[in-house]
């Protein structure tokens, strides 16, 4: 039970810690081959027993393809030799739209959720209503709320970085469950996602916080 839980934490981190930005949208730059790092801190409880362990995990844009005004980009996961995830974000110069995420790709998103709307301004807020797939492999209902903070000097192991915090609210049932998870991003220019900051609980009554800051980047 205590790999079915670190593997939806990882799940959650992939969905919303490492970030790409795309052709058009200097908040969200990604091009092939750009690659992300963030050391990130897991701490919580899985079946009574506390958890802290830090890793490092890189995403990497493996496809940018324009379509329009829009970019759909693919990036995947990776904590040393072993995926954690596959994103995939529908980019455009007014908004950042997240379709699907975990393993393989697994978690959709209907509608996509609007992580992100351009301009970045302080006060800024947004909702989603759709569905998202569970760990049963089900859809299930949800709704998000996000709302933009002002811009704020974040230091990481990769510099400081001015950038704005967006925060995100997921609210889903699952197993009779009302499962929250409560999120921050941060946006940097020129950078993408420089730091998150995701809690939750889990279907199966574990707590899980992820705390992850950029350590190194590379656009192409």
């Amino acid at each position: 039970m205590r790999c079915c839980a670190l593997s939806a934490a990882l799940a959650a981190l992939a969905s919303l810690s490492v970030g790409a930005a795309a052709a058009g949208n200097p908040w969200f730059p990604a091009t092939r081959g750009s690659t992300w790092t963030q050391s990130v801190r897991f701490t919580g409880t899985i079946n009574g027993r506390a958890v802290d362990q830090t890793m490092d995990i890189t995403a990497t844009v493996t496809s940018a393809v324009r379509k329009g005004h829009r970019t759909v980009v693919v990036m995947t996961m990776k904590s040393g030799e072993t995926t954690t995830g596959v994103d995939t974000y529908i980019v455009s110069p007014g908004e950042v739209l997240r379709v699907s995420t975990g393993p393989g790709g697994s978690k959709r998103f209907r509608p996509p959720v609007p992580l992100a709307r351009f301009p970045l301004r302080a006060g800024r807020s947004w909702t989603w209503r759709g569905t998202m797939t569970g760990e049963d492999g089900r859809d299930h209902r949800a709704t998000a709320a996000m709302r933009v903070s002002p811009i704020e000097t974040v230091r990481t192991p990769a510099g400081a970085f001015r950038a704005h915090r967006v925060e995100v609210g997921l609210r889903f049932s699952q197993g009779g469950l009302d499962v929250r998870m409560p999120a921050a991003i941060w946006y940097a220019r020129n950078v993408g996602m420089v730091k998150t900051d995701v809690s939750f609980r889990a279907p199966d009554g574990s707590n899980f916080k992820i705390v992850g800051v950029l350590k190194s980047y590379r656009i192409r």
